[in-house]
């Protein structure tokens, strides 16, 4: 990135390097480093708003609320992300059936709304043609939080189908690995679970991303925790609970894990966790 940045910026191209740091951005929101994010997109926001471009500002408030909707702080995700709202309808686009909104309800909202918004996108999906492989992980992503176990796996499949498994380096994928480790978990394959909870340690390190580096963790502790060791299980709970980058929605399955009461809250630390030793801890125990 530094690269490109100095060229755009001895080029005196200020599109250029808004739209460079708005895409660097957004990357490091999704794969949990926010407080690096956060700098590259308030920059972005600064320079948008300099060049008075609306459809630029949209997506960067947009990604300006990727971070607080993970971490639970949905005061501040809803300030960035009804700004965006409002900015896009202005400019003439629809917002109803945006993905965003989706994942906003699956994480911040009650059951039947995420359900009617999934619901929306996909007929919008169909009718398209488009977006098959997006709405498929949606709605795993749905599942996972409300739905059963056999349908999250069937669910998972088909999204890796659309995705492409192989695809490592994709946070939607690493996202399906950790939900397919726990579904299988819950259902008592073993074997099955440590495979994905492998293939999400796997995909952790070449993203290099905190949210997965987390999942990871949680994931194994919950194998760990079937399996009847306890003190693994402890072990790789603390390690997810004290990831800045545990996400909001899966804090309920790690108090769980570790016994703690539902007000206890998770580490708020922007500063960088152990990743590397949290995945090496992850590993011996699937060794």
């Amino acid at each position: 990135m530094a690269t490109a940045r100095t060229a755009f910026e001895r080029a005196g191209d200020r599109i250029g390097l808004a739209a460079l740091l708005e895409v660097r951005g957004r990357r490091l929101a999704f794969i949990g480093r926010g407080a690096e994010a956060q700098d590259l997109l308030e920059e972005a926001l600064g320079l948008a708003r300099e060049l008075d471009d609306v459809a630029l500002a949209v997506d960067v408030r947009q990604d300006l609320a990727v971070t607080p909707l993970m971490r639970g702080r949905f005061e501040e995700m809803r300030r960035h992300f009804d700004a965006a709202l409002a900015d896009r309808l202005r400019f003439g686009g629809t917002a109803s059936t945006d993905a965003w909104k989706v994942w906003v309800a699956i994480v911040a909202e009650p059951r039947a709304v995420a359900e009617d918004r999934l619901a929306e996108i996909e007929r919008l999906a169909a009718r398209l043609g488009s977006g098959h492989a997006v709405v498929t992980f949606l709605r795993c992503s749905f599942l996972a939080r409300h739905g059963t176990p056999d349908a999250v796996l069937a669910q998972a499949r088909t999204a890796l189908e659309a995705l492409g498994a192989q695809n490592v380096g994709h946070p939607m994928v690493a996202l399906l690995h950790a939900f397919r480790a726990q579904a299988h978990t819950r259902l008592g394959a073993w074997a099955e679970a440590a495979a994905d909870v492998a293939a999400l340690a796997r995909a952790a390190r070449a993203i290099a991303g905190p949210r997965f580096v987390a999942r990871a963790a949680l994931a194994a502790g919950e194998l760990a925790a079937a399996r009847g060791d306890a003190a693994a299980a402890r072990r790789l709970g603390a390690l997810a609970w004290g990831n800045p980058a545990l996400e909001y929605e899966v804090w309920p399955d790690a108090r769980r894990l570790l016994g703690l009461p539902p007000t206890e809250l998770p580490a708020t630390s922007d500063e960088p966790p152990g990743d590397e030793a949290t995945l090496a801890e992850v590993e011996r125990f699937l060794a």
